[in-house]
């Protein structure tokens, strides 16, 4: 039976150990990534949608040069023109961006909430196109302004009838720039190379195996829900193991000592964490110092925020540990009974008082010596 009682008193303890230290991870869990609005603010705080058309712009390149149809011409965008790049950020402002991605999050965690059964979000780029080629076409009319007038040999290279305004070497007299750029513009409308999908939603996104990545992630709803229940789940077991480590022990205040360290040595424990990740963040080069892409800078400016919250969440949980779980400790201390030592010439005297009874009384004068021929009278008095 007393192995038994150990075994659990064992099992107690380790389970209390491991559920006060994962009630504050799984708390700063579900405080920064569990909800929109925190994430919407960190996302905001780190900058990205300042900085994220170029990234956009580089990403369009790149998607250019790969797919870019030989014989298509005409839709030909310079996006290394800083002009084209002005006009891209113009029709893409920072303002667009943040209500499109917070579109995006609120229906995600609609998902995630279970509200529905996928995640609902538009984001409309009819305007952003328009508006882009109306840029891009200025640009190239600004441009084609600035050129020299076309020599009789130059001429003789260009097809008036089929101008590009932006890739014209000259400027052939008499050409009429205004309507050359109205046509470009209407191009860049018209062009599947740029912008091809001018609405975005749930239901267009890329797919494999006719699985949205959303239907390949149909379980995430069901963690989720688990996760922000598990701050609660993880309380209630903590409370019940820790009430199991004191009366599993012989001694309530041996039990009471084992709780009191536990959470001390926890709280310890999250501070030392918290303390490690913010000396990798401060002080590492590629974190701190980052060589890549503009939306490669904001995603580690948006890590070391997303980071730093977290710490937050630990340290309100981490401090109280520690403060708890000492001051059990000192009182356990403090409280604890006196041992009574005696000194080894010391004696104790215990008085036993007992009923007074008639008890025979002898007197010195009744008692003869034995050689003496008297008789020795009862000492018995009557």
């Amino acid at each position: 039976m007393q192995i038994l009682k150990s075994i659990f008193r064992i099992l107690c303890s380790q389970l209390l150990k491991i559920c006060i230290l994962f009630v504050a991870v799984s708390t700063a869990i579900v405080v920064v990534l569990g909800t929109s609005s925190r994430l919407k603010s960190d996302i905001k705080a780190s900058g990205i949608y300042d900085k994220a058309v170029n990234g956009i712009i580089d990403q369009v390149k790149k998607d250019q040069n790969k797919n870019q149809n030989p014989d298509s011409k005409k839709a030909d965008i310079s996006l290394d023109d800083p002009g084209m790049r002005d006009a891209i950020k113009k029709a893409l402002p920072a303002s667009f961006l943040e209500n499109s991605a917070n579109g995006v999050i609120d229906g995600v965690f609609g998902w995630l909430k279970g509200t529905t059964p996928q995640p609902i979000f538009t984001i409309d780029l009819t305007e952003t196109k328009k508006q882009l080629a109306v840029g891009v076409g200025e640009v190239a009319y600004q441009k084609a302004l600035a050129l020299p007038i076309c020599t009789r040999s130059q001429l003789r290279t260009l097809n008036l009838n089929n101008v590009d305004v932006n890739n014209l070497p000259c400027l052939p007299p008499g050409i009429d720039l205004q309507a050359e750029r109205d046509k470009y513009v209407a191009t860049v409308s018209s062009s599947k190379d740029f912008l091809p999908d001018t609405k975005i939603t749930n239901e267009n996104l890329p797919k494999k195996d006719d699985k949205t990545v959303f239907d390949q992630a149909n379980k995430v709803p069901t963690a989720y829900q688990l996760l922000v229940k598990l701050p609660y789940i993880l309380s209630v077991l903590g409370l019940l193991a820790g009430v199991g480590v004191v009366f599993l022990h012989d001694e309530r205040r041996r039990g009471l000592w084992v709780v009191s360290r536990t959470v001390f040595v926890v709280g310890l424990v999250l501070l030392v964490g918290i303390l490690v990740s913010n000396y990798i963040i401060n002080n590492s080069n590629i974190i701190k110092h980052g060589n890549g892409s503009d939306l490669e800078q904001t995603a580690q400016a948006l890590g070391r925020l997303l980071v730093g919250d977290f710490n937050h969440v630990l340290l309100l949980f981490g401090i109280p540990y520690i403060a708890l779980g000492a001051g059990g400790m000192l009182a356990i201390r403090l409280t604890r009974p006196k041992t009574i030592t005696h000194d080894k010439n010391e004696k104790v005297h215990e008085t036993i008082t007992q009923p007074v009874l008639d008890k025979p009384s002898i007197s010195s004068e009744s008692i003869k010596h034995p050689d003496s021929k008297e008789d020795i009278k009862s000492p018995i008095k009557k």
